[in-house]
């Protein structure tokens, strides 16, 4: 019968496949570093007979030159590259690993399929190059979830941040009809036991993930993930493939991820059964610059000459996640163009918070005070003019001045909402309050 072999990053994520597969009787089996010993032996016996269908291994694995030697004598009828994003250098979940993985034509001589749930145009090429596939047939569909409300709000202060993220919760918790987990995620180990310490101190289920933990806590609390219904994980990225629960209803943000990579993976993590789930982003504050220092800290680490590319490459990555996060536009529209996905969301997906004229969640977002300015600016001018203010400009204009703060009225133009018109209008008067804002 036909064999295929798996390569995939992490042992949990296959002894989860593994699992799955055996309750639809497909014979599968999996060998990797916590599974040495017995079933080893059996394993490879069950290849060479061909009684095994998939057979799942890491990548550290299959460049074991001993193993090579097996596969070569045993091959199998084609290779899956599960996750193949982690090829992409400096993409969202490197893993040098798998760099290596374009031996497997040379080694192995069979088809090869690589699949992940989040590459871009770049990626793509850099996956095919990389595995030495040849004119492959690249298929892309589905970055479209039409049961997920995307939302993002603006929030500078960590207290209030907490607070909101509390008070959601809490109602969630109290929805009898509503089962199943939140994730919230955060960027540093710091902000995940700070949050959870306050979401147990309101009485919330919520365990804490990162990578400072011992593997047991985490593996505890990746279980009480799986098996509890109503759990709240605080996690960083460390909580990140092979998360497959279907019923997460919730997944919050509560800091801003550093690329639209990686808030897709985690963000995606809801909903998967199809029923309506919600993607909430706080962003401001702070948010940027704590990848700037993560930036920094990679950058230190490549040797001098591919520095300066890494660094433009990671800081075009955080722009183009801060003006999702600002934008106006359709939120599934914006990371099915991100990601290049030929369907066409005629008149957007109608449920994120830029379709609809309200916003459901009921959150106010706190607004930093140059947009107080400028609205007290926006409203006087209207007033002098006669029109309501949102004539003169809406606050998702506001809300790009503060981001962007141009200096110039070349800067002004590249503005969303501010035309050529409208800088000859009010351009003087709007650069003037930027600049006397920042002087003071």
């Amino acid at each position: 019968g036909r064999k295929c072999l798996v390569i995939s990053p992490l042992i949990s994520l296959m002894n989860d496949q593994v699992s799955k597969l055996a309750l639809l009787r497909i014979a599968a089996a999996t060998t990797h570093s916590a599974s040495e010993g017995s079933n080893t032996d059996e394993v490879i016996e069950e290849w060479n007979q061909g009684r095994l269908g998939l057979y799942y291994v890491s990548p550290e694995r299959f460049m074991m030159p001993g193993f090579q030697d097996f596969l070569k004598k045993n091959p199998p009828s084609y290779v899956a590259v599960d996750e193949a994003h982690c090829i992409a250098q400096w993409g969202h979940d490197f893993r040098e690993e798998y760099r290596s993985l374009g031996l497997i034509k040379k080694a192995l001589g069979c088809p090869v399929i690589a699949l992940t749930a989040t590459a871009t145009p770049e990626v793509q090429r850099e996956i095919a190059a990389s595995l030495g596939l040849n004119a492959p047939l690249i298929a892309i569909h589905g970055y479209y979830r039409s049961n997920l409300k995307f939302r993002a709000v603006m929030e500078s202060s960590k207290r209030k941040r907490f607070e909101k993220i509390a008070d959601l919760l809490k109602n969630f918790s109290r929805e009898s009809r509503i089962q199943g987990a939140c994730i919230v995620y955060c960027s540093t180990r710091k902000y995940v036991e700070a949050l959870n310490e306050l979401l147990l101190s309101r009485g919330l289920p919520s365990a804490p993930y990162h990578a400072g933990m011992t593997a047991e806590d985490r593996e505890k609390n990746h279980r009480r993930f799986r098996e509890e219904d109503r759990i709240v994980l605080v996690a960083t990225n460390a909580f990140g493939m092979g998360v497959d629960r279907p019923d997460v209803r919730r997944v919050i943000h509560a800091q801003m991820p550093g690329s639209l990579e990686a808030y897709y993976q985690e963000a995606g993590r809801a909903g998967r059964d199809g029923a309506e789930a919600d993607c909430l982003l706080f962003f401001g504050g702070n948010d940027a610059a704590i990848h700037q220092f993560f930036i920094q800290e990679s950058v230190a680490s490549l040797p001098p000459e591919q520095q300066e590319k890494f660094r433009r490459h990671r800081e075009e990555k955080l722009r183009l996640m801060t003006r999702y996060a600002f934008g106006p536009s359709c939120r599934q529209r914006v990371l099915m163009d991100y990601f290049g996905d030929r369907e066409v969301l005629e008149g957007g997906c109608k449920v994120c918070d830029n379709c609809r004229e309200t916003d459901t969640i009921p959150i106010s977002p706190e607004r930093p005070p140059l947009w107080e300015s400028i609205r007290q600016w926006r409203a006087t001018t209207a007033r002098l003019k006669k029109v309501p203010p949102y004539t003169l400009f809406w606050d998702r204009t506001i809300d790009d001045l503060c981001l962007r703060r141009p200096q110039t009225m070349a800067d002004l133009v590249e503005v969303f909402g501010i035309g050529e018109r409208k800088c000859q209008a009010f351009g003087e008067e709007l650069l003037q309050l930027i600049q006397r804002f920042e002087a003071s």
